[in-house]
């Protein structure tokens, strides 16, 4: 039995080195992809990728090039390459490998070894991989980057999984840039014809100046009902679980737009939305499919207008829609424009919420959870908007995988960040903050009403019984709760340090509690109700 444990043990540590190490990989991933979307300029997009993906991949060495009118060109950056005589390869009469190296988008060297492809490039490679960026564009080069032998050890699965994810975040951060860049070379044909570049510009420098999705559709809406004198107005996201498109709206608005589930429209009453048709709806235009319903939300005013449905869409996928009335006439070469343009900075926005996003939970990430901390403390200095900070911890949850493993732990942690999101208001921020440990920003929220909050939380997790394929289980969460009153010195770990005192406090009591870390007092306040 006590071989049995420490196997187990050993299972479990192994385990953990793992989530480490794919944690590490994968928020390398959001730093470098936070860092380079911001770039616009491909040249200068294509160097920082370059020098960004030898850094962080650890190997000894590796190049990269470009195919242009079939010849090679070595880019900066080759590393150790003697062999190379040289920075041009003729490829004339090489058609078959330049077609077949086009159509990858990542692959073993040993596999362009074995096939006979450029054995003057890969042939000296004992291991490594070739990553391939911007195949099927016409606008610009191929690049190519290869990653030869690591510096210490070999390729690992999490060193596999890291280069196929970071390459095809690249991808789309490079096709973002080029829809960047064809947009603006086509605003500049616009500008000796038509004065709505001054529009698709004022856009432009708004939606590009953040990637919070909640802000963006909020920008969106303030746009175009200024540009536009908008009579109604929605904006939905779309929500790819569950499909339906979701009413994006703030706290405090007022309009009961509802939301629209895709399953109950047959295929052909969804064309519109699928191939991104602009809905346009008048006395002389009747629409149909979708548009009629979203016609019909923006008619429960009963003003006057026309109707404009705008699908927001990125590489065929729907990324959510824009609907409006206005009185003015808008052209609709204009509106494909300016829907391209939106649907890329929704699709950027989208890409950065993935990136602070836990994909099994599908809360914030630690990272930007603790940005938030930082700025709420800051905008308490500033303007004194307070806040209160929760931390929660699952009771006993390594024991529980243990006795029902991973898979039922992973399920039940789902269902608490389902539970816990649920019992907050939409705006409050819920994050995954470590292993079984949650986080809640409760925005304008004193302390007494956080305590209460948690304690809804707690309930709801106690009297929860959770099902796994017949099997019935329960679990309780301890808590500590924090307000920005409390800490002493203005810093986010100040406000994390005193909530986190507050949750052993919650432990060291019997666990299934809610404490208070009260300042005036100098000592913890416990919370436990009935």
């Amino acid at each position: 039995m006590e071989n049995q444990f420490e196997l187990l043990e050993k299972k479990y540590e192994l385990l953990e080195s793992k989530y480490a190490e794919k944690s590490f990989k994968f928020l390398t991933v959001h730093q470098i992809t936070k860092t380079i979307a911001k770039e616009e300029n491909i040249g200068n997009l294509k160097k920082i990728i370059l020098d960004m993906l030898f850094e962080v991949s650890l190997v000894k060495r590796g190049l990269s090039f470009e195919i242009k009118n079939k010849k090679l060109i070595f880019l900066e950056n080759k590393n150790s390459y003697d062999f190379l005589s040289g920075d041009e390869i003729d490829l004339e009469g090489r058609e078959n490998e330049i077609d077949f190296l086009n159509k990858l988008t990542i692959i073993e060297i040993n596999k362009l070894k074995e096939k006979g492809i450029l054995p003057e490039v890969f042939g000296d490679f004992e291991e490594g991989y070739c990553l391939v960026f911007l195949g099927n564009n016409t606008e610009f080069e191929t690049m190519f980057i290869v990653l030869g032998e690591k510096a210490y050890g070999n390729y690992t699965e999490v060193d596999d999984e890291f280069l196929v994810t970071i390459r095809g975040q690249v991808d789309i951060i490079l096709e973002n840039a080029i829809k960047t860049y064809m947009i603006e070379r086509k605003n500049k044909e616009l500008l000796e014809k038509n004065f709505n570049l001054q529009l698709i510009n004022e856009f432009a420098i708004k939606l590009g100046s953040t990637l919070d999705m909640k802000v963006l559709y909020q920008y969106i809406k303030v746009l175009i009902n200024e540009k536009f004198h908008t009579k109604d107005i929605i904006a939905y996201s779309f929500e790819e679980e569950k499909n339906v498109l979701l009413v994006e709206k703030e706290s405090d608005e007022k309009e009961d737009y509802h939301n629209i589930y895709l399953e109950e429209f047959s295929e052909a009453s969804l064309s519109h939305l699928y191939y991104g048709i602009i809905g346009i709806g008048d006395e002389t235009h009747e629409v149909s499919g979708i548009h009629k319903k979203i016609s019909f939300e923006l008619d429960k005013k009963g003003n006057k207008g026309t109707d404009y449905i705008i699908p927001l869409l990125s590489n065929g996928n729907i990324l959510g829609l824009i609907a409006f009335k206005t009185s003015k006439k808008l052209d609709i070469g204009f509106l494909e424009t300016l829907k391209q343009q939106i649907s890329m900075y929704v699709y950027n926005g989208t890409l950065y919420t993935m990136a602070i996003t836990d994909s099994m939970t599908k809360l914030y990430l630690q990272t930007y959870f603790k940005e938030r901390i930082e700025s709420e403390v800051k905008r308490f200095e500033r303007y004194n908007q307070e806040f209160s900070l929760i931390i929660l911890d699952i009771d006993k949850f390594k024991k529980f995988n243990d006795t029902y493993g991973h898979l039922v732990g992973d399920y039940v942690l789902k269902e608490v960040a389902k539970i816990i999101k649920i019992s907050v208001r939409k705006f409050d921020i819920v994050a995954r903050y470590g292993g079984e440990e949650f986080g809640v920003i409760l925005l304008s929220t004193g302390s007494e009403t956080a305590v209460m909050v948690a304690e809804r939380i707690r309930r709801n997790i106690e009297k929860k019984v959770f099902e796994y394929y017949g099997t019935e289980m329960r679990v309780t969460i301890s808590g500590g709760v924090a307000h920005v009153r409390d800490i002493e010195v203005m810093e986010h770990t100040e406000i994390i340090r005193i909530a986190d005192e507050a949750l052993y406090e919650s432990k060291n009591n019997g666990r299934n509690k809610i404490t208070l870390y009260k300042k005036d007092k100098k000592t913890i306040e416990n919370k436990e109700m009935e």
